[in-house]
């Protein structure tokens, strides 16, 4: 690995995922680099528009990151091809959909379509969420055949699953039964139900989840849900090019 290019990159990342300007000394002490070495990446990211710098000498990212976002995601095929899949089951329950993508032991939202419930649960494509404590993550973990490193479960709630024991215990029904269920184990007040999406070779490769407010979302609502997500997740899988019949 070239870790000069490795380096850069997380300065990138760190740059693009904090809430407000950093400098170059603060950018040093969060990387564990030479002030000097801190400079020289962000002032290289500013000449390739990366990053802009402030008249305080702060740096912010630039808009150039999401313009090359938004060109892969649109040429991912699930994306396209589950739009108006997705825009369907939200128009049918009202509820907020997403399409979820595995990233190591997180999931990343790449599109979604809101509730016009003014109580919602609020989320940017982009975002990552963790896949332990997700129904999307679950139905993404579950039908892997090797599991991401996940030595250490974080806790979120009460009903955070806690140990890796129970959490292969739970991806294991999860993989029969072809859907997960979220209640309160990520967000302590958000309930969700998800259900896979394969490609014309049968690998799962995205998800599919109804998720809101555990007020509106109770258990028999999602459950009555759950018949709807799991057909959104066939009929996107079968326009991938899916021949077979999904789990469950």
């Amino acid at each position: 690995m070239d870790k000069t290019a490795a380096k850069n990159l997380a300065v990138l990342e760190r740059l693009a995922r904090s809430d407000r300007p950093i400098g170059v000394s603060e950018m040093a002490r969060m990387m564990g680099i030479a002030k000097s070495n801190s400079h020289r990446i962000l002032t290289t990211l500013v000449e390739l528009n990366y990053a802009r710098r402030s008249s305080q000498g702060t740096y912010t990212p630039t808009l150039r990151m999401w313009e090359l976002g938004v060109l892969v995601l649109g040429r991912m095929d699930v994306k396209r091809l589950a739009r108006p899949v997705i825009q369907a089951l939200a128009k049918r329950t009202d509820e907020t959909v997403h399409l979820t993508i595995l990233d190591g032991a997180e999931i990343v939202y790449i599109d979604k379509i809101e509730s016009s419930h003014p109580i919602r649960e609020f989320t940017q494509i982009g975002a990552h969420a963790p896949a332990h404590c997700t129904a999307t993550g679950k139905v993404l973990l579950a039908f892997r055949d090797v599991l991401p490193d996940m030595e250490r479960l974080q806790v979120f709630t009460r009903h955070t699953i806690k140990e890796m024991h129970a959490l292969k215990l739970e991806l294991g029904r999860v993989r029969r039964q072809g859907y997960a269920y979220n209640f309160g184990e990520y967000g302590a007040y958000v309930n969700g139900v998800a259900a896979p999406i394969a490609d014309h070779a049968g690998e799962i490769i995205a998800s599919v989840v109804i998720s809101g407010p555990a007020e509106r979302l109770r258990p028999a609502a999602l459950k009555a849900m759950m018949p709807l997500v799991v057909e959104a997740g066939q009929t996107i899988s079968a326009e991938l090019g899916f021949r077979g019949r999904l789990a469950g």
